[in-house]
């Protein structure tokens, strides 16, 4: 088991014992739900880094396949867990993306939540199908911050894990953008997008 690993199955182990949870009581991030007229209706999705599932379950609901991967096998096994007991469509694999091979031109959709690996953006763009939607959000750092606004910034203090501004629009060049958002110290309510955070919508181009 890797450090992170280790990590991560702590802090959803306590999660789950908090409390009598179910799946549905794990809340979609915002900007997914703005962006569910966007969504396609049928097909496969990939949702990265998907802790305990409320984002894939809100794609779930939308008429979608999902393969739910993260990290986390108690997280994993948890979602595979609430899926089957409630008929939802989701493979949860606890899987680290980094030393596993997304499929090519399988996914109808891909999303990812803070979550951040420059590594893995070609073949993220690789595994969506020509048409395919890309949906992302994550934490940002405005350039114009000083070093102790910095520190006190919400999510990692490590900036490997951090968007610099314009960064995310930059990552997914092949991709055609439908809408791109960074948020300073004010959130973009109208499109769920806290603050300092930046999200892109983009789709693949078809053949």
């Amino acid at each position: 088991m890797s450090s992170a690993q280790g990590k991560w199955d702590r802090i959803y182990r306590a999660k789950i014992a908090s409390g009598d949870l179910t799946i549905f009581e794990i809340e979609a991030n915002l900007a997914l739900i703005s962006a569910a007229r966007l969504l396609p209706k049928k097909g496969c999705a990939l949702d990265i880094a998907a802790g305990l599932g409320g984002d894939s379950r809100f794609l779930a609901e939308q008429g979608l396949t999902v393969d739910a991967i993260d990290i986390s096998s108690v997280a994993m096994d948890w979602v595979n867990n609430q899926s089957l007991q409630a008929t939802l469509p989701i493979h949860a694999s606890a899987i680290d993306i980094r030393s596993d091979t997304l499929k090519t031109n399988h996914y109808d959709l891909v999303h990812f939540h803070h979550f951040l690996d420059r590594s893995l953006v070609e073949a993220i763009s690789r595994s969506l199908k020509p048409g395919g939607l890309l949906v992302a959000s994550t934490f940002l750092t405005p350039e114009h911050l000083t070093s102790e606004q910095r520190r006190d910034l919400p999510g990692p203090s490590n900036p490997d894990f951090r968007l610099k501004d314009g960064e995310l629009l930059a990552l997914f060049p092949s991709l055609d953008i439908i809408q791109f958002i960074e948020t300073d110290a004010e959130p973009a309510l109208d499109h769920g997008v806290p603050p300092y955070h930046g999200m892109i919508i983009a789709r693949k181009p078809n053949l």
